[in-house]
């Protein structure tokens, strides 16, 4: 992908992420109190690691830390789990957003939670998931 497109995507993706806090009420600053607050870990759980050589957590262009790929992936391939026990992966915790995203978080009847790949994946691309999918399908806690 030519470095201009790159460029874009990351600064769609940033102008895009602000908006939809906008829309659910929140700016940066409430989201990092939240996330830094004593309580969070009770809500949303503790991350565990998960054996994995799908994907690492790296230095993300978009936003602190991401996933990425450690190989190519087709589209619908179940990266891996999500949620976990009530407890988060490292998808969980470092999968940043995307309004051009190329996976979702998919709840299963057990309450587990998986993300699908929807479109095919390059090896090293940053896996992003559009955070409105998720938040309006399983609510925000």
């Amino acid at each position: 992908m030519p470095i201009v497109n790159i460029k874009k995507n990351i600064i769609e993706s940033n102008l895009d992420y602000l908006e939809m806090l906008k829309e659910f009420g929140l700016n940066e600053e409430k989201v990092r109190e939240q996330i830094e607050s004593a309580d969070f870990e009770k809500v949303a759980g503790k991350i565990v690691p998960e054996e994995t050589k799908k994907y690492i957590v790296k230095h993300s262009l978009i936003n602190g830390k991401g996933v990425f790929t450690c190989i190519n992936f087709p589209k619908n391939y179940m990266l891996g789990h999500v949620v976990i026990n009530n407890n988060r992966t490292l998808l969980a915790r470092y999968v940043n957003h995307s309004s051009n995203n190329n996976a979702i978080f998919h709840r299963r009847e057990d309450g587990t939670m998986v993300a699908f790949l929807i479109k095919d994946v390059k090896k090293g691309e940053e896996i992003l998931v559009n955070y409105r999918d998720h938040t309006k399908k399983y609510g925000r806690k």
